[in-house]
């Protein structure tokens, strides 16, 4: 069940996302040509009146791809974030949640769904910004792939570090889509202003997360575990040192995914207070 309302929910994602994913690949190429003929012409004349004229037509040109690959690019930030809490918001606390929670499924089942598909979302807009850098640098695929291979030949533990590095960003994606869905569900128990009341609830866990970070810090500090803990990581290898500070930190992810998670499947199936 959770698989067939990821889909769903996915395919209503989508749809917006990539015209805005075409249109910054489609940026990408008009600044790399434009950016192509501008070097080459650079390369091949003389510096004329008339050559002068062109380049200041090129750079016009290459200057307006970058500002509208920034403003897509932004774009893309504003609305992948506008799009999770638009299809969070609306599914459960809209119209749409009507019928959402007459359907044959658990609270958990349905926020795991949008979970899941919220970080999709986030790491395919992720994947084409990676893409459309490339392209603007004149990368190929090909070659990246290549130069990776090698690196990985002289030392296969790249792979591992890769590896424990993406896990650690998509924890993080995770973390922040559901510390959005623990804010919303917690801005709806209000009857007024429930916009405001998620907005401050996602501030109010934010700056309780730090307090509680700073205080725990402190505390360890006073009690010496912070020094015993560097005193016990400095005999061991660079390498290792990083495997432990990824665990560490996936640990914490991990330990704040499952409150909000929580919080958001228990306040939504015991006080779900529809529009």
């Amino acid at each position: 069940m959770i698989a067939k309302l990821t889909k769903y929910e996915f395919r209503s994602s989508i749809k917006l996302m990539s015209m805005i994913w075409g249109a910054l690949i489609v940026v990408s190429i008009l600044f790399a040509i434009t950016e192509g003929i501008t070097n080459a012409r650079t390369l091949s004349t003389t510096a004329d009146v008339v050559e002068t004229s062109r380049f200041g037509l090129y750079d016009i040109l290459t200057t307006t791809t970058i500002m509208l690959y920034s403003l897509i690019a932004c774009a893309i930030v504003v609305i992948t974030v506008l799009i999770i809490i638009q299809r969070f918001y609306n599914s459960l606390l809209g119209d749409e949640g009507y019928l959402i929670n007459t359907l044959p499924v658990k609270m958990w089942q349905i926020i795991t769904s949008k979970g899941i598909a919220a970080t999709c979302l986030v790491i395919m807009s992720f994947i084409v910004g990676i893409i459309s850098i490339m392209i603007m640098a004149h990368a190929s695929m090909f070659n990246v792939f290549k130069e990776l291979a090698e690196m990985i030949s002289k030392d296969p533990m790249i792979i591992l570090i890769v590896i424990e590095i993406i896990f650690v960003c998509v924890l993080g994606v995770i973390k922040s889509v559901y510390q959005i869905y623990a804010s919303i569900a917690i801005g709806q128990l209000v009857n007024r202003h429930r916009v405001l009341s998620s907005i401050g609830s996602y501030i109010g866990i934010s700056i309780a997360l730090t307090i509680i970070a700073s205080v725990l810090f402190s505390l360890l500090s006073g009690l010496g575990i912070v020094e015993k803990l560097y005193f016990m990581m400095e005999p061991l290898s660079d390498l290792n040192s990083f495997h432990l500070v990824i665990l560490g930190i996936a640990l914490l992810e991990i330990i704040q995914i499952v409150p909000f998670h929580i919080v958001s499947e228990r306040i939504l199936s015991c006080k779900l207070n529809l529009l």
